[in-house]
């Protein structure tokens, strides 16, 4: 895949060779000639385009890795969301998100990261200020909240590799509050 290429130095003497510059010659040159070639066919070369769900689902964006969490684990969180507020959209074809809508919010609400070997990143729009540590403490792994400036939304976000992990009853409580927010604010508006 064209699109994501990483490479880890951990000191000078690993690429200080002519192999490793012969390997970055080759991997130029072949991206050159790719780039001259055009696009092929979205199927080839942006799957998650054509049908991203089965994209995200068959874990291809983090390569040949050993993944903490199970293609299941994004199924059954989209499950929950949507059992919980079913008015909640998903497009599953962004290459590393599938992204949520909300219909009473102008912009992107939340996101489920599906890029990382580690878990499942899960961020979500809330109202501005008003969640507190202790109403998300049981999400996932290592939640947290960032506060949005003046007159902005907080955006809540953890790290899920079970379901287990994540109080159903704690999100949906949550979930239902923020949904109220946007109605507040749609009524405030009008």
């Amino acid at each position: 895949e064209y699109g994501d290429i990483r490479i880890w130095i951990h000191d000078l003497a690993e690429i200080d060779t002519p192999a490793f510059r012969t390997f970055l010659h080759q991997a130029v040159k072949s991206y050159a000639d790719h780039l001259v070639s055009g696009p092929s066919e979205p199927a080839v070369s942006e799957p998650w385009t054509v049908d991203g769900q089965k994209w995200h689902l068959s874990q291809k964006s983090m390569g040949p890795v050993t993944k903490q969490w199970k293609p299941t684990l994004l199924v059954e969180l989209v499950g929950r969301l949507t059992k919980i507020l079913p008015e909640l959209e998903f497009d599953w074809n962004n290459k590393t998100a599938v992204m949520i809508r909300h219909p009473r919010v102008s912009i992107r609400w939340g996101r489920i990261i599906t890029n990382n070997r580690h878990g499942l990143r899960v961020e979500l729009g809330a109202g501005s200020r008003w969640v507190t540590p202790v109403m998300i403490e049981r999400f996932g792994i290592d939640p947290e909240i960032t506060h949005g400036a003046a007159n902005e939304h907080d955006l809540v976000a953890f790290w899920l590799q079970d379901m287990n992990q994540l109080d159903v009853r704690q999100l949906s409580t949550i979930l239902q509050e923020i949904s109220k927010t946007y109605e507040m604010t749609e009524v405030q508006s009008t």
